[in-house]
């Protein structure tokens, strides 16, 4: 429950900064969660936050990107991905 509510308070902070993060690629970015070793790797678009991966700090960097390589790439559901959308906020 600890990590989920991090998780969220971590993901609004994007939302309402949405720069906060390290830029990896032109569109995407990297905030480090404060109480476990995991990064939240998002892509910035008009009002919405999208989360690519939450990756462990300990596996191998970049594990989730798939064969290696490639670029960053978004699920292609929504099934795969967390959506924040506050424009109705």
């Amino acid at each position: 429950m600890e990590f989920m509510e991090e998780l969220d308070a971590q993901i609004e902070l994007c939302f309402e900064n949405p720069e906060i993060g390290l830029r990896l690629e032109e569109h995407h970015r990297r905030l480090v969660m404060k109480r476990f070793p995991f990064n939240i790797i998002y892509r910035i678009r008009e009002n919405e936050i999208r989360v690519i991966a939450v990756a462990h700090q300990h596996r191998e960097p970049g594990y989730w990107l798939g064969p290696k390589g490639k670029s960053i790439r978004e699920p292609e559901s929504g099934y795969s991905a967390n959506i924040i959308n506050h424009a109705g906020s």
